[in-house]
């Protein structure tokens, strides 16, 4: 599994969320098996996402779809106000922790 991990400041989150969805029929279509949303709890403005895909190979397709297409729309202009290099990330290890009954 690849993740594909992008970090943006954004002018208005609801704003800039209801962009993100409705992009759902691509992502679904261009490979992504489920994603994550956080912000930055001490500034709100900054949008961390996470989209994973079957290799690196969907995600790399999904990156370059996002910024020849995506991140060069007056939309995306005006709702981002600043962006960082996206980062490709493999999975090496998982766990999910079980709390015991008490």
């Amino acid at each position: 599994m690849t993740t594909l991990r992008i970090e943006n400041t954004v002018t208005d989150y609801d704003d800039w969320k209801a962009a993100f969805d409705s992009y759902a029929a691509v992502r679904k279509r261009m490979g992504v098996r489920f994603y994550r949303i956080t912000r930055n709890t001490a500034d709100d403005h900054q949008v961390f996402v996470e989209l994973d895909f079957p290799d690196r190979e969907k995600a790399e397709i999904f990156l370059t779809f996002l910024t020849d297409k995506v991140w060069r729309t007056p939309r995306s202009r005006a709702l981002l106000t600043e962006h960082h290099q996206p980062r490709f990330l493999e999975l090496v290890d998982a766990a999910a922790i079980v709390a015991e009954a008490s």
